[in-house]
Parts: C-alpha cells; structure tokens; sequence
C-alpha cells in the first residue's frame, strides 16, 4: 500500500466522454480488486487440481515458469537493492556521491500531452506484455529527466497491467496519470493526434494543447497498421514524425514506444529541433544516416506544402505557433496498489 501520483482508475459506467480532466478533482474510486487464488470469493466448485488436469502440457510448462518467476521476484529485488547499497558506499568513500534530488511538482513545467494506448493487450502474448511494460518504465524515465516535461497518460488500462507494472521499483511514486478510460473519453477527439507510421500526414510540431496518442503494442510485425485503422474508425487525426525529413533510413519507420516519447520529449526540451531530437532518441541499430543540410530543405519545402493541404481537414495540423500551457495535472491520491 502507498500514495501513487496521478493514479485514477475511474468506473466507465459513470465517465463523462470527451472532458479534460480536472487537475483539482479527486479519483472517484480506487483501483478494482484483484482475486487471488486464495480469494474466498473464488468459487469452491472449480479447485486447482481439476483446472491443472484440464491444462495442456505446454500451458501447464508455462504456468510453473510463471511461478518460479513469482518466487524469484522478491529475491532478485533484494539483491539489485544491496547492489545499489554497495555501489553508493563505494562512491561515497571515494568521494563521488552525488545525491539525487526529486523535483518539486512547483519547479516542473509541462507542455503537451502523451497517452499511451494500452487497448491492444489481448492481442499480445505475455512476453510482449512483458516487452511493452519495460518501454513504458523507459518511457517515464525519460520524460521524468527533462526539465520541461508532458502529461504523461496510461490509458485503457486493466488492473492486471498495473499489477504488473507495480513490480518495478518506485512506481508507486512515478507521476502519470493512469486511466480505465480510452483517450477519446478523456479529451475531445479535435484535441487528439495519434502517432502512426502507416499514415502519409507528417507532424509539423508539437502543440502544448493536444494529446498524442502513442499505440500500446509490441507484435513484431503481425499487426500491421492496425493503431492507423483504429484512428480512422474513431475519427481522429493521425500523424507520423517527420524521420524522412531528417534523416534517410533502411528499415520501417516504426519506433518502440519509449523512442517515440523520447523523441517528443526531447523535441520539446532542445528548441524544436527534429534533427537533434530524432538523433538522439532513435537506436543505432535501425541503421539511419542523417541527410544532408541542402536535401532536409527541399524535403522541408516539400513537407511544409503538404502540411498546407492538410491543414484544411484537420485544423490539429496547421503550422500555427505553440503556446506553453504548463499544467498541473498531477493528482495526488491515497490507493492501494494491487
């Protein structure tokens, strides 16, 4: 149990669609309980016995691996706890400690907003679960660092997902804001670009009052442009980021998660510089070159017009300047984690 920073899992049946939420109000229930195999609420006429029998060999292969990972989990964080410990003793006798200092909420500023959309994990198998939660951890860890950062959102998510993200070290203090709702019930759909490399739409820049909606998903492939169809079927805009712009790559332009939000941060933070923000955020192994300076302005040229025609069908994308809307969107909140 503990304080979580921006944790609000709402009831759906009560949720009001298309409203930004209110940085002064409070979550309107807890988290949902989760049952345990040892719950009394389960019920007495199905026992273990009869659904490990029922299990096939390979399900049950994967259950006992699930258990000695369960088993093992609390040892394993003992042990990189005492690492730490050991690793800070020796910086302090060798006189290269440096304690690190938690911001104050007042001494952050925010500007722009980033939901990931975790309403693809019944698509996925449990390694990819697993893959998609450590880019979400990296994902925070990025955008905590900056100095100007941006509402960060989890949304669609389940209590068996924050369950297991909860394992992770601190998450009970991370600052995000985590939401059963989908992203389209939080803010108007007009206010709403999601990130897709299936589209032809370039993002200009990024716009201190729009939510970016990033897809929650990691499939190797298998599901190709389905965060794209699921824009279009919601009716909201989508965009891709500027790569060919600025730099010349040989594979997809599909990112992990945590690279695109490493990319907006940064964006954000070094002047609005695509370059410098792609650069340094995309992996060497996508095998990119950085393009000349004359051939980034005849693709700028090239983009700008494109921009123009897309602007009159979707006022998101116009190349209107951004305005800073430093919000306080943390909400503090008293909730059991599961």
């Amino acid at each position: 149990a503990g304080e979580i920073w921006g944790v609000r899992m709402t009831d759906t049946t009560t949720a009001t669609p298309s409203t930004t939420p209110d940085p002064h109000s409070q979550p309107t229930s807890s988290l949902p309980s989760i049952s345990s195999a040892d719950d009394d609420s389960v019920s007495p006429s199905i026992s273990p016995n009869h659904e490990e029998q029922s299990m096939s060999k390979n399900a049950k292969k994967k259950l006992a691996k699930l258990q000695k990972i369960e088993e093992r989990r609390h040892e394993w964080r003992a042990r990189e706890k005492e690492k730490r410990k050991e690793k800070k003793r020796i910086a302090k006798e060798q006189g290269t400690y440096v304690k690190k200092k938690r911001k104050k909420l007042s001494q952050i500023k925010h500007f722009a907003h980033i939901a990931i959309d975790l309403g693809f994990a019944d698509l996925m198998t449990q390694k990819e679960i697993k893959s998609l939660l450590k880019q979400i951890q990296h994902s925070y860890s990025a955008n905590n660092k900056c100095d100007t950062q941006v509402s960060l959102y989890l949304c669609s998510a389940t209590p068996s997902l924050i369950e297991q993200l909860s394992i992770y070290e601190g998450f009970e203090n991370w600052r995000l804001i985590i939401e059963e709702r989908s992203y389209d019930e939080i803010f108007p759909k007009e206010k709403i670009v999601y990130l897709t490399s299936d589209t032809d739409t370039v993002l200009p820049q990024v716009e201190g009052d729009v939510l970016y909606v990033i897809g929650g998903i990691v499939d190797h492939n298998r599901l190709k442009g389905i965060t794209y169809h699921k824009a279009q079927e919601k009716g909201i805009a989508t965009a891709q980021l500027p790569i060919g712009d600025f730099l010349n790559m040989k594979t997809r332009k599909v990112l992990a998660v945590n690279h695109v939000v490493e990319i907006l941060v940064n964006y954000i933070n070094n002047g609005n510089d695509w370059a410098t923000a792609l650069e340094t955020a995309i992996p060497s192994r996508k095998n990119f070159s950085v393009k000349p300076e004359d051939e980034e302005e005849v693709q700028s040229t090239s983009t700008s017009n494109d921009d123009t025609t897309n602007s009159t069908s979707s006022p998101l994308l116009s190349s209107s300047p951004c305005k800073d809307i430093s919000t306080d969107y943390v909400i503090k909140s008293d909730i059991n984690t599961p």
